[in-house]
């Protein structure tokens, strides 16, 4: 029989995820979802469009506060990391805490570097392997793991649009969710055994190698949020949720300037050697497949939705840790030279 999963109510498996009983309570006395009160077009500025639904406290807060309110609204969004009480899932944070994404990326990977060390310090680098992939699906809730299987059922099993949106609506688990989340995770951990264990790179470079894939990730999802329209659930056009997770071009921008400063950090801490030029080539590789998983997404759906954020943003992680781990080019075209 199918196990019962998470709620697929968030907008984003990624989103929101199932609330306490306090949360709850919170997010009811929060302000109603946004609606947009002009067209498609103008939907960028939330403070010039929609002043009456900015949360008053807004105006009552510093830069650094309302900023700070932001950061915990994400890290809240994404992870099991404990917030104080007054944080909830009011959309307006949530839309402001995307330029923070890649930031969340850091503290999630950093998590995921904790356990890689203890777990090879205490018994093997593979045992690394397994805590830190174990240590970062805790931390985040299996969040985009959920969406990757309700993704993989959804374009798998689905004929039409309707199908693929009925299917990924199904809180159960199917075949095709089944096999895409053992090939990502398995894909995961191979290519992180690769790198960490058999290449044995120098231990400065390990928390570099982890967080990279996690930072890559949720940019991913700041880019897919910017660049398509968010849909709700059942394939149509949110406009209230879809006008106030839109990311606006500054927080696009400060969010791409943000990842990208952590992989110039990365590569200028690296160790040298072959860490460095493969940093580069994660940043392109990443930004290829999520313009081109974005395209696909829309191309089918019209646009994008929670479950499929959550599928770019392992999809991404993979790719990044794949790139880290390839061979030299010099190794690759002697194999095919013969």
């Amino acid at each position: 029989m199918p196990r019962k999963r998470n709620s697929k109510t968030s907008p984003a498996a990624s989103p929101i995820k199932s609330l306490s009983p306090a949360q709850a309570s919170a997010t009811a006395a929060a302000p109603a979802a946004i609606e947009p009160t002009t067209s498609a077009s103008d939907r960028g500025d939330l403070n010039r469009f929609l002043p009456n639904h900015i949360p008053a406290i807004v105006h009552k807060q510093s830069w650094v506060q309302n900023e700070w309110q932001a950061f915990l609204t994400g890290i809240m969004f994404f992870t099991r990391l404990p917030c104080p009480p007054w944080v909830d899932h009011n959309l307006y944070w949530i839309s402001q805490s995307t330029v923070y994404f890649p930031v969340i990326g850091v503290i999630v990977g950093l998590f995921g570097a904790l356990a890689y060390s203890i777990g090879n310090l205490f018994w093997h680098p593979m045992v690394g392997v397994f805590a830190s992939t174990l240590a970062t699906v805790w931390l985040t809730g299996a969040f985009h793991e959920d969406g990757l299987c309700d993704s993989f059922d959804g374009f798998g099993g689905g004929w039409s649009r309707s199908d693929i949106l009925r299917i990924m609506r199904d809180s159960r688990l199917g075949t095709y969710g089944c096999i895409g989340l053992v090939l990502v995770l398995g894909t995961k951990l191979t290519a992180l055994s690769l790198l960490l264990v058999h290449e044995s790179i120098p231990a400065l470079a390990t928390p570099l190698v982890l967080v990279v894939g996690h930072v890559m990730g949720r940019w991913a999802c700041v880019y897919l949020l910017f660049a398509h329209e968010y849909l709700d659930d059942a394939g149509e056009s949110a406009p209230g949720k879809h006008f106030v997770l839109h990311v606006t071009k500054s927080r696009l921008v400060v969010g791409t300037v943000s990842a990208f400063a952590f992989v110039l950090a990365a590569m200028a801490l690296a160790p040298g050697g072959l860490v460095v030029p493969r940093l580069a080539v994660v940043w392109v590789a990443s930004s290829i497949v999520t313009v081109v998983a974005g395209r696909y997404i829309t191309g089918i759906l019209g646009g994008v939705i929670g479950d499929a954020l959550g599928a770019t943003n392992q999809i991404v992680e993979v790719v990044g840790y794949l790139c880290l781990a390839m061979r030299p080019w010099e190794e690759v075209v002697a194999r095919i030279l013969g």
